[in-house]
């Protein structure tokens, strides 16, 4: 028998409530937050706690990306999880693998680095935005864009200067790596943290004053002064780094897509 849904609103919206409701459950999103309902977690879960700090930042410390050069193979792993969790654009990277050449003729070195945002003490992309879409938590230390407020100005893109924010042009605004903030406030491990086959990357804290004191003895071959900004992200290795090497596009032009200026926005 054909029952006429129009002629029955409240039974309509019902119908429409639960199709909504089901959609949802099947998105990754959905999906993983009913898996943890059940307590259906893959077997090496467990080993998630190793890769992040069990205790919360105390005062003078916060968050930061713990990197073993030693590990890191540059398999991408990490930017696909990162790209697949956080639902980017196609053409959208928030984690970024590249390589570093230097040396000499006789011993050439060849590094391979696994970068995000660095959630720096001082950030410059939060000092450069007119409209405050920038946050540092005061207790984490994690640096949160707020999409709502972005006016898409970029000016920082140009503050920052190890090239992590990124402008989405489908969407008129900047974004960037938050370090998975949700899943660190429930416990799990970021999406790159996870996905790594090596380990290579962990979550650790780090004390700030420490950060301020090792910034004036460098921070990573070929990266920019981090004096400037304090980078938090610590990149550790057992090797004798030579201070030549430079990342494998450093001579490459890379003009800036054009844009009105601000007082236009």
């Amino acid at each position: 028998m054909f029952t006429d849904l129009s002629a029955q609103p409240g039974l309509h919206r019902a119908l429409i409530d639960d199709l909504l409701s089901e959609q949802q459950l099947l998105t990754p999103v959905g999906q993983l937050s009913r898996k943890h309902e059940r307590h259906d977690l893959p077997a090496q879960a467990k080993y998630y706690r190793d890769l992040i700090s069990l205790s919360s930042p105390q005062a003078g410390e916060q968050y930061a990306f713990a990197v073993d050069l030693d590990t890191c193979t540059g398999c991408k792993a990490c930017v696909t999880a990162f790209h697949n969790l956080n639902g980017l654009d196609e053409e959208e990277t928030w984690r970024d693998v590249g390589v570093l050449f230097g040396g000499t003729m006789a011993e050439p070195v060849q590094q391979t680095v696994t970068t995000a945002c660095h959630h720096c003490l001082d950030p410059a992309c939060m000092n450069g935005c007119p409209v405050e879409a920038y946050h540092k938590d005061p207790v984490t230390g994690i640096v949160r864009h707020l999409d709502d407020q972005c006016i898409g100005c970029q000016y920082c893109i140009w503050k920052c200067p190890y090239d992590v924010p990124k402008y989405s042009k489908k969407r008129g605004i900047v974004r960037k790596c938050d370090m998975c903030s949700s899943r660190l406030a429930a416990g799990e491990a970021p999406a790159c943290v996870q996905a790594c086959p090596n380990k290579a990357i962990r979550i650790t804290l780090v004390d700030k004053k420490r950060v301020k004191l090792e910034s004036k003895g460098g921070f990573l071959p070929g990266a920019p002064d981090p004096d400037y900004t304090l980078p938090a992200t610590q990149y550790r290795t057992s090797e004798s780094l030579p201070g030549n090497l430079r990342p494998g596009d450093f001579f490459k032009i890379k003009p800036e897509h054009s844009h009105p200026p601000l007082p236009l926005r």
